[in-house]
């Protein structure tokens, strides 16, 4: 199952702009599974960008559909209260992490209060992987740092235990960015040209999700389905806990905009072969679609792409539009959904499980010869450029 493109990248240079869900991961969570009629691209859209309630962004739910929503912003209150009193120093750092459909996005005293609580679970347990990389990853309004209480080694939570994973390294070089630190941010690149691996902690941070959502079952109001049958329990559980990874990405930003060789003129060459390099890495080597288009934009914006990137960016692009076109929609038949998601929580791996999947549906991994990648009807290069490529690599 892929997971979605969030929109929150699509204004960096050559990035996806890919704004449909990709399941819809969240459509299926309020319709199938919990009986909700209210509009899937509205509630995707709005948990994708978190940045309004959604019942006021939608003024015109019937009364069965608030009520329907009403029940599953309780529930999901219930859960991040239980996780907040948990004495795990995971649930209580996954319980800063619990979306919300009745907040808005952005700093607040709901954002200061879980940073408080994030801080302290990251601090009594320093060597969960888990923890960490959400603590490294927060925005820094909802990290608990404050002014008079810094955390100046935060973004190198994870990095101290893994400094051989690249992906620990992002929200390093994030925090330089916003500092504009350049030697920081020749440092954190310097980690990633090095580094062997690129781990986001994806199949355990899911699985720590799914292990939430099962010790706490949704009302029984949520698995009804509209016919009257009660619906798939653990495939709810599994569904959410991908949503809520799908919803937490690493800081990009700054990383690809420190790779931008036209807006860096000053920089090192040096600076752009460790971008290069490191994109090689996340393109060949993460477990996760996005991650792998992110590394694509770096190897462009480096312009130090060979023609093995160039196919291997390409050949990436196939497979994650023809999964997305495997991506089951009749709400009815939850059979595809189930057999999708046994396969990625069966890996540790959404490129892999998405393969596999890819497989049995008798779909080729490389794309045919003379295809190409379209944004809007328009063809894209192999790197994500907006412009018809010459002839296929």
């Amino acid at each position: 199952m892929t997971l979605p493109i969030d929109s929150r990248y699509a204004a960096l240079p050559a990035m996806p702009r890919h704004r449909d869900f990709i399941m819809p991961l969240l459509a299926v969570m309020l319709t199938s599974l919990l009986a909700s009629t209210a509009s899937a691209s509205s509630v995707s859209t709005s948990v994708a960008a978190q940045s309004t309630s959604l019942t006021s962004a939608e003024p015109s739910l019937t009364q069965e559909q608030k009520k329907s929503l009403a029940i599953t912003t309780r529930y999901q209150h219930d859960v991040e209260r239980a996780l907040r009193l948990s004495a795990s120093r995971r649930d209580q750092a996954l319980s800063t992490q619990l979306m919300h459909f009745d907040e808005p996005y952005g700093p607040g005293k709901a954002d200061a209060a879980r940073g408080a609580l994030l801080r302290k679970a990251a601090e009594g347990a320093p060597k969960d992987r888990v923890v960490q990389w959400i603590w490294s990853n927060a925005a820094p309004g909802a990290s608990g740092c404050e002014t008079r209480h810094p955390c100046p080694d935060r973004a190198g939570a994870l990095a101290r235990l893994e400094p051989d994973n690249a992906a620990a390294w992002v929200p390093v070089l994030a925090e330089a960015a916003r500092s504009n630190g350049v030697a920081g941010i020749d440092g954190a690149l310097s980690h990633m040209a090095v580094a062997t691996r690129y781990d986001e902690v994806f199949h355990e941070t899911m699985g720590a999700w799914f292990e939430v959502f099962r010790r706490f079952p949704p009302p029984l109001e949520l698995l009804r389905m509209p016919d009257g049958r009660t619906g798939d329990a653990t495939l709810l559980a599994e569904v959410s806990a991908l949503a809520q990874v799908a919803a937490a990405f690493a800081p990009y930003q700054g990383l690809v905009q420190s790779c931008q060789r036209d807006k860096h003129p000053e920089a090192a060459a040096s600076r752009f072969e460790k971008c290069a390099k490191a994109g090689r890495l996340m393109l060949d080597e993460s477990t996760m679609f996005l991650p792998r288009f992110i590394g694509r934009t770096m190897l462009r914006v480096s312009g130090l792409a060979n023609d093995e990137d160039r196919k291997l960016a390409l050949t990436t692009e196939w497979q994650y539009e023809q999964h997305k076109r495997l991506t089951p929609t009749d709400e009815s038949n939850l059979t595809p959904l189930r057999q999708q998601m046994d396969l990625l929580v069966a890996s540790d791996s959404e490129v892999e499980a998405a393969q596999q999947d890819l497989r049995r549906a008798s779909v080729p991994l490389s794309p045919p010869p003379g295809w190409w990648p379209t944004r809007d009807g328009k063809p894209l290069g192999p790197l994500g450029e907006d412009a018809a490529p010459a002839k296929q690599p």
